[in-house]
Parts: C-alpha cells; sequence; structure tokens
C-alpha cells in the first residue's frame, strides 16, 4: 500500500475534499505538506461554517432570494459538506393573506415576486431534480412514490415540500424553529408523521438525516388569533432523537375523548413541554402525554387571546400529569389565565392534589388552582354573595395538603396570591418536618411593597423558623 505522500497533488486534494470538515483540521496537521494542500480548504471550512451553521429560510416567496430553500439544496447539491453544517434551522413566514389586499400596487409586486420564484424554481430543479430524489431515497425514509410526488409540489411552489426534503440531507441539524408557519405546512407534517410512525430503532434508516432533531419550536404571534397549529408537535415528538418540544401562542381546542396517541406502540422519549401564552385543550394534552416514555418538564401558560376566551383547566392537567407522567415529573408549572369562578369546567376527582408525584422537585402556579368554592357555611355575610351567589364561599386547600414529599421548591403568582397566602401556609410550621422534609423555598411573585406587611413579615420569620425561605420576587 502507497504512503500517503506517494500520491499525485490531484488524488491529495480529491482525498481532502471527501473527508468530513470536523475531521479536515486534524487530518492537515499530520503532515507539512498535507497542511499546505488543505490551507484553502480550512479556509472554506471556516467560511461555510459561519454561514451555515444557523440557517433562516422563508415560508413563501416574498422574501431574498438567499432564504430559498432550493438555493441550500443546490449548495449541498454543488458540495456536499455544506449539509454537515447546519445545526439550527428557521423557518418564517410573513403571514401575508393575498385574499385580503386591496392595493392593486401590491398586487402586481405580489405577481412580479411569483414569477421570479417560479422562475428559480423552475432552473434549480433542472439542475438538482434527479439528485435529490436520489440522496431522499438514500435515506430510507420515504418510498420512491411518495418521493415524487414532494418533487412534484416542489415544482408547483410548495415550500413546505422543499423543507421536508431539505431536512432529510442536513444530518448534523438539532434545532427547528417554525415561526407563523404551521398552518401552511401541512405536507411538512405529514412527512414527519410518516417518518415518526416508523420503528426507527428495530429498523434503522440508511442514512443520519433527522437523527439529531432534539428540539423543534413552533412560534406564532399575539396578532395572529388563529395561533400556531399543536398538532405538529405531536407529529414530531415520536422521532427517536426528540427531546424538546416549544411553542408560543400555540392552539389545539379539541376536547374530543377519542383523540389518541397516533403512533401505537411507539413511545416518545421527549423530556420537555414547554408551552407559553398557548391554548391547549385537555385532551389534546392528554393525546401527547400518553405517548412519552417519561416526561420530566411540563411548562404551561394559558393565553387569554384566542376568541373562546378559554380558560385553564389545571386541575385536569395535573390529572393527565398524573396519570402519564407520576413517576417520571420533576418540574410542572402552571401558570397564565386561570380562573377559580367556574370549577364545574374543571372538574377532576383529585382537585390539583400533586400528591402523586413521585419525583417532583419544583412547582409553579398559579395561586387559583388551589381554591375551591364550598357552601357557605351562614355564620357571617358573605361579602361576595351579591356576585358569585350566596351560598358559595372560598376555600383554599394548604400547600402541606396538596404538595408530594419530594417537592424543593414552589413558586405561586396570581392577582390574589398575598390574600391567600396566610391559608396555602396553613399547618406548615407543625407539618413540616412530617411531610415536606425537603421543600426549602417558597417564591411569591407578586408587587414586592407587599412583603412589608407586618403579618407578612410575620409569615417569613416563620418560614425561616422552620428552615424554608419566603421569598418574595
Amino acid at each position: 500500500m502507497p504512503l500517503l505522500l506517494d500520491f499525485s497533488n490531484e488524488t491529495l486534494y480529491l482525498i481532502i475534499q471527501n473527508i468530513h470538515p470536523h475531521d479536515i483540521l486534524n487530518f492537515s496537521l499530520c503532515r507539512k505538506e498535507i497542511h499546505l494542500l488543505t490551507k484553502e480548504t480550512l479556509k472554506e471550512v471556516k467560511t461555510w461554517e459561519q454561514a451555515y451553521t444557523h440557517v433562516v429560510l422563508h415560508g413563501c416567496h416574498r422574501h431574498q432570494k438567499n432564504s430559498h430553500p432550493l438555493r441550500l439544496i443546490r449548495d449541498i447539491w454543488m458540495d456536499w459538506r455544506i449539509g454537515e453544517f447546519p445545526k439550527s434551522l428557521e423557518v418564517e413566514c410573513c403571514n401575508v393573506d393575498e385574499n385580503k389586499s386591496d392595493n392593486k400596487d401590491d398586487d402586481k409586486e405580489n405577481e412580479a415576486e411569483q414569477r421570479e420564484d417560479d422562475n428559480t424554481i423552475r432552473t434549480i430543479m433542472q439542475d438538482i431534480e434527479s439528485y435529490t430524489k436520489q440522496r431522499a431515497a438514500t435515506t430510507g425514509y420515504l418510498p420512491s412514490s411518495e418521493l415524487d410526488d414532494f418533487c412534484d409540489l416542489i415544482k408547483k411552489g410548495y415550500r413546505a415540500a422543499m423543507i421536508g426534503l431539505l431536512l432529510l440531507f442536513l444530518p448534523n441539524l438539532e434545532k427547528l424553529s417554525l415561526q407563523d408557519y404551521t398552518w401552511n405546512a401541512s405536507r411538512l407534517g405529514k412527512m414527519i408523521g410518516t417518518i415518526a410512525g416508523q420503528d426507527l430503532r428495530r429498523n434503522p434508516p440508511r442514512s443520519n438525516g433527522l437523527s439529531k432533531l432534539s428540539q423543534i419550536q413552533i412560534l406564532g404571534s399575539e396578532v395572529n388569533r388563529q395561533g400556531e397549529d399543536f398538532e405538529f408537535l405531536v407529529q414530531f415528538a415520536a422521532l427517536p432523537s426528540m427531546r424538546t418540544l416549544r411553542g408560543k401562542y400555540v392552539v389545539a381546542l379539541d376536547d374530543d375523548d377519542s383523540m389518541i396517541w397516533p403512533f401505537g406502540s411507539r413511545v416518545s422519549d421527549v423530556t420537555e413541554i414547554t408551552l407559553h401564552q398557548s391554548a391547549v385543550g385537555i385532551s389534546p394534552l392528554t393525546q401527547i402525554f400518553s405517548g412519552i416514555h417519561a416526561l420530566k418538564r411540563f411548562t404551561y401558560s394559558h393565553g387569554q387571546f384566542f376568541p373562546d376566551n378559554s380558560t385553564m383547566k389545571a386541575h385536569k392537567i395535573i390529572g393527565a400529569l398524573l396519570e402519564h407522567a407520576g413517576e417520571s415529573l420533576e418540574y410542572v408549572a402552571l401558570t397564565g389565565y386561570c380562573s377559580d369562578r367556574f370549577p364545574e369546567q374543571d372538574d377532576h376527582y383529585n382537585k390539583g392534589s400533586l400528591q402523586g408525584f413521585r419525583v417532583l422537585k419544583e412547582a409553579f402556579l398559579h395561586s387559583a388552582i388551589h381554591v375551591d368554592w364550598v357552601p357557605y357555611d351562614g355564620s357571617s355575610t358573605n361579602p361576595d354573595g351579591g356576585i358569585y351567589g350566596d351560598g358559595y364561599q372560598e376555600a383554599i386547600r394548604a400547600l402541606v395538603d396538596i404538595l408530594p414529599g419530594s417537592i424543593e421548591t414552589v413558586r405561586l403568582i396570581g392577582e390574589d396570591v398575598v390574600r391567600h397566602l396566610d391559608s396555602l401556609l396553613a399547618n406548615l410550621w407543625e407539618q413540616k418536618h412530617l411531610r415536606l422534609s425537603k421543600l426549602n423555598n417558597i417564591i411569591v411573585h407578586a408587587h414586592l411593597m407587599l412583603a412589608h406587611r407586618p403579618w407578612v413579615r410575620s409569615l417569613t420569620q416563620l418560614c425561616d423558623s422552620i428552615g424554608v425561605t419566603l421569598e418574595f420576587r
């Protein structure tokens, strides 16, 4: 076998071009002569790393050409090494409704942009269509018939189909973010659902595409009251590499009890779900909880921006978490729009108790979650009788009666959190060492001026005496 330096420079250049870009530096250091030959390649690798590590694309034709998904596929077609660099892919969309435009100049500009985009697609696809089909086929994810369908959709201008195939060409992609885009990307969701439905652990694909994708994030905006599609998170959840699902302004209000985990016996390894300013019904949440093997963190902030003006059903959410993540959940946060005035809408036998969780360490809760309305005893005048009816009054459930023995930190928030604080902390100093020996922090998110009231200072001193820090933020 000849020594490396016995090869001609032309042969060495071919070898260099086929070395993984993450290994090229080590290869260049093996000999001075090799270092000289790899000098230009090292510069290229540095340029590619800066240009392609974080990629931003757009979901429609109204943007700069360099944000076109097909251009990135063409770059990879020209040099496979470019596809090794992207770790984060962000897809944005301007959410312009063409049917509502009354400006003729805007319409003409849009038509011109659309024609230019059609020409870009036609030109690039002439170069890369056969490569795209061949490369996608080698992954083993999709049959050739579906690849043909995707290429047809690409030629018709569907960006979601372009982005779907692009994902198969980015083996080191770790994070995908979709902003104002999910309702226009059903074909992407369908493709991911098809892939996720396969048993990739038992029958691994022939390539490592999607093998490192561990986080999906879908972001909506307050302006778009339709919200983003929660079903997208469900489709990605079953990918073997997926660990974190994040969303903001996400909606799924369908409380159909027949909703089930769509991947059968295929379980998800997701460990964290975070939903901010969202409105997701209990059935969609239960659907995804039931498919996850060991959820560790769940953060949910209920938004009031949706037309139905729904309130968070915290008791039912806690009940679903207890059923499907009682042995694994370490952190839970339930905040946002939460009302204790309509208990019949959130009726659950557990009444929001966290005692069934085995390893829960931290809870961030709206104080209204543990306010019950009970029959009024009639011993005194009900101050709220004119509003809420003469027959009911507030009954606050004490923390010592609802928290698990594993809890270490509790955070409380809500309009009435300070008013309820004395009742929430009832019996804590007598029962702490018996029931909550690990509890060491109670953090109240309220106006700091309230912390200087005499009765609050007394509560703080009592907590200090039993080894619990009561803090106001």
